[in-house]
């Protein structure tokens, strides 16, 4: 078994003395389908806001797939943005 000071000097990189993990409390794990509806909400304008209320999600995590999938070359920028064109 290795101790922590090891796994930090091989395998972190660098040593942190404290950890903090930004946004913890949301949930970015997607099941598939989700995925698919929400592409097809983003192409049909819905906006943001009614996606995450649809899909029963709170609107950050919603921004994070659309961050995602945009990456991901998934969907297109399109004509106001996050409020989409039908609201």
């Amino acid at each position: 078994m290795m101790s922590a000071a090891v796994i930090e000097r091989d395998y972190m990189g660098e040593q942190r003395r404290a950890i903090y993990i930004a946004l913890e409390e949301l949930d970015f794990i997607w099941d598939q389908e989700d995925v698919k509806a929400f592409e097809t909400m983003w192409d049909l304008g819905w906006d943001c806001g009614r996606i995450a209320a649809e899909l029963g999600r709170d609107p950050d995590e919603v921004a994070i797939l659309v961050i995602d999938r945009a990456r991901a070359g998934k969907i297109e920028r399109r004509p106001g943005g996050w409020f989409g064109t039908k609201r």
